[in-house]
């Protein structure tokens, strides 16, 4: 059968997709875009809200067992000559982080951490570790923090030591630190000295990660004030 040059032209018209018609469904394809990526978004945000107050659980529960095994949380630094009231580098230890890392599926990390040396010497201080991370803080995906011999892994989580002085990194404006909170520098608090109830005490907040390579503000191995091993509140 022959065609005509007539159906010739009427199927090849059939088959076109003129410009107009591709725009508009270009136009409509934009439209959806824009009205789903937003709540794809939402939905991403609300995931890593979730992620995070999953985390503050875990090491609510890891805390928990820490006392049930210990009679004690942990504290929140060890100064290994035994003077808590001024700590310098060398004088820093463990934080509380570190003593819960068992408690938390991190056995590697704690089996090989030195309880003998200081902090900053322990290669187990540049690890990530996501469960001590929220996702939303875009600054856990930067370099870890240089302060203190560098190296130091970042995090989003501190100890709730309460009210409590300043002691420096380096020692030399070290001064007393008030007790308070659920645990100091070598000193530990225990269930029955929390005099409002564990219910209504924070012990652990979430902390903002530094804002450059320098800030010490979350970094979760650090047993200093400020870094991600403690929180203070009146």
């Amino acid at each position: 059968m022959r065609l005509t040059a007539r159906q010739l032209q009427i199927r090849q018209r059939a088959r076109g997709f003129t410009l107009i018609e591709l725009l508009v469904v270009i136009a409509i394809i934009a439209v959806l875009i824009a009205l789903l990526l937003p709540a794809v978004q939402a939905a991403r945000e609300a995931a890593r809200r979730t992620q995070c107050r999953n985390n503050l659980k875990q090491i609510g529960l890891a805390l928990n067992n820490y006392h049930e095994t210990h009679n004690w949380f942990p504290p929140f630094i060890i100064s290994r000559t035994g003077n808590p009231q001024r700590i310098a580098d060398a004088d820093k230890g463990a934080n509380w982080l570190v003593f819960l890392l068992p408690y938390v599926d991190q056995n590697a990390i704690y089996d090989k951490w030195d309880l003998d040396i200081p902090a900053n010497q322990n290669p187990g201080r540049s690890t990530k570790i996501a469960g001590f991370m929220c996702p939303t803080d875009p600054a856990n995906s930067g370099p870890p923090c240089s302060y203190a011999g560098g190296g130091w892994a970042r995090g989003n989580y501190g100890m709730n030591v309460s009210p409590c002085a300043h002691n420096s990194l380096n020692g030399n404006t070290g001064v007393p630190s008030a007790l308070g909170g659920i645990g100091g520098p070598n000193y530990v608090v225990r269930f029955g000295h929390v005099a409002d109830g564990a219910a209504n005490t924070i012990a652990v907040d979430e902390l903002r990660t530094g804002l450059n390579q320098n800030d010490l503000r979350g970094s979760w191995a650090m047993p200093g004030l400020g870094s991600g091993t403690s929180a203070l509140f009146q």
